[in-house]
């Protein structure tokens, strides 16, 4: 995903299940993050460090 506004009243969120929250995987290379839930499936927010969005729910909207 490119692009992802972390700043703002507006700003990006990622939607997903509240009971995959604690089992994400982040891994950052080239200054870009992977996050890999246990189900396999895996996003990579480019030009998003680790250290910006790990365990930080306020970029998360969980259902």
């Amino acid at each position: 995903m490119t692009d992802f506004d972390r700043t703002g009243a507006d700003h990006d969120f990622i939607r997903m299940d509240y009971f995959l929250f604690d089992d994400i995987v982040y891994s950052e290379a080239a200054g870009n993050v992977t996050l890999t839930l246990s189900t396999g499936d895996s996003l990579t927010l480019i030009g998003i460090t680790q250290a910006q969005i790990e365990g930080n729910t306020k970029f998360f909207d969980f259902f």
